[in-house]
């Protein structure tokens, strides 16, 4: 029979082991917020981001910031599920924080927009018009958004140089893209084309799309797709099959539409709502689910709370289940999956107050599998959107990340019957402290007993050997 003492310690020690903490790895080389990741077969791959220790400034201007670096960094992850440690590869073409990347099917990153940051009196490199940034307030950097396109070959342990490619049909902030085989697609965003830089004038958050296909040997072309349902920034698009995902991005809504043999979009069919309104969460999929984690709630702090969502065949979303929560409160970081771990990099912690350069990782093989049941949600939803009316309205002021812009808010009305959840709170200390804790406290209970067990005597005594 098996030693009971045995099968008490595995008992204990093994539910330990379920709770699928996030671990921390290799950070990466500096802080950065909004970095854009991805994995390539054993591989990560962060590009850009805004690279500051400073408290990001209430304004479409920065003040006494320093250069931005240009830097791409990329880490072997190892077969047990660890990043290595982070290298340099092919710099990016010019000091750019907030373009948003994606990998092709033809191992290739593509990346839109973004923020050029430029010496007062010199031109831009990458807009239209190479507009001259002009300092004000003895700005010793001006940030000018930019809509250029940029793609890079890469490979497991490298990466080509980077050329430009079409720009994008107006000079986005806060979009997001996604890939799905050869074609990139891109949603919503502030269109900062109408943006005085001179100025604090907001810019409007939309709901384009564009998408292009990108093969050896063909002009590349952004063509209009179906439009989203809401305006939408900082929302989080990811692909599964032949789908497109997006959620969030200052509402709680997730569309998907399928993507055509060439390209094109059908029409945008309502998933499984987010729990909370939210916008620059970071998403990734691993092993047929999206993970989202921390972002920013209605009240403006960052959370950080994790939820996830299994793909359905034919399209759509189960119900969203919260796993182990992130290590702090977070939002603007990059993640990206590699087997059954999902990784995440970079972010502004707490009060997206301090940027920095930790990254975690979480082995979702310990995840419960999520709720697969489907649910009646509404596939033909009429939504209006509208200005709020003077009399009532309010202004919320997005602080995340570069250009920082004054957003009037909308009304949305439709026929969707989502539920209510409630909105996470920013934490304190991160739940998954508690995880860790608990894990501990079990492993203690279980020595403890191991070691009770081993020196308890069998009642009557021990039996003598004898010849009887």
């Amino acid at each position: 029979m098996p030693d009971l003492r045995l099968c008490v310690l595995l008992a204990l020690v093994l539910p330990a082991f379920a709770f699928g903490a996030w671990v921390p790895v290799s950070g990466l080389p500096q802080p950065v917020y909004s970095p854009s990741c991805m994995s390539l077969s054993s591989f990560l791959f962060c590009v850009g981001g805004g690279y500051t220790s400073h408290a990001i400034l209430p304004s479409l201007r920065y003040s006494n910031l320093g250069p931005v670096p240009n830097n791409v960094f990329m880490t072997p992850v190892t077969a047990n599920g660890s990043a290595v440690g982070w290298s340099s590869a092919s710099d990016y073409p010019y000091n750019t924080s907030g373009q948003v990347c994606a990998l092709l099917s033809n191992s290739s990153i593509v990346c839109v927009g973004g923020t050029e940051h430029v010496l007062p009196g010199h031109a831009s490199n990458s807009t239209p018009s190479n507009q001259t940034a002009t300092a004000q307030n003895n700005e010793t950097i001006v940030a000018v958004p930019t809509s250029g396109t940029f793609m890079v070959p890469v490979f497991p342990g490298g990466t080509g140089g980077w050329i430009e490619i079409a720009l994008y049909p107006f000079i986005p902030t806060m979009e997001s893209c996604t890939t799905n085989g050869d074609h990139l697609y891109c949603v919503g965003g502030y269109n900062a084309t109408r943006i005085d830089m001179n100025s604090s004038v907001p810019g409007n958050a939309t709901d384009l799309v564009y998408y292009t296909t990108i093969v050896p040997g063909v002009n590349v072309s952004w063509n209009a797709a179906t439009p989203y349902p809401d305006n939408v920034a900082g929302a989080s698009c990811v692909s599964h099959d032949s789908y497109v995902y997006c959620i969030g991005g200052h509402t709680s809504d997730v569309y998907y539409a399928q993507v055509s043999f060439n390209g094109a979009l059908g029409a945008w069919k309502a998933a499984s709502p987010y729990p909370f309104s939210t916008y620059y969460q970071g998403c990734a999929v691993v092993n047929a689910t999206v993970y989202c984690a921390g972002g920013v709630s209605p009240s403006g702090a960052s959370v950080s709370a994790v939820y996830y969502a299994k793909f359905l065949q034919g399209g759509g979303l189960s119900q969203w289940a919260p796993t182990s929560s992130y290590p702090v409160n977070i939002s603007g970081e990059g993640c990206a999956g590699v087997n059954a771990t999902l990784y995440c990099m970079g972010g502004i912690s707490e009060q997206r107050d301090r940027v920095i350069n930790s990254a975690y990782e979480l082995n979702t093989t310990y995840a419960p599998a999520p709720n697969t049941s489907t649910t009646t949600v509404p596939q033909n939803i009429t939504v209006t959107t509208t200005t709020a009316s003077s009399s009532s309205s309010t202004t919320t002021t997005v602080t995340t990340g570069p250009p920082t812009i004054s957003v009037p808010p909308t009304i949305v009305s439709g026929t969707s019957t989502a539920p209510t959840s409630t909105v996470p709170q920013a934490s304190t200390g991160g739940s998954s402290y508690l995880t860790l804790v608990v894990i501990v406290a079990v492993l203690i209970l279980a020595v403890l007993a191991y070691v009770y067990l081993s020196r308890r005597k069998p009642k009557g005594g021990a039996v003598q050997a004898g010849n009887g």
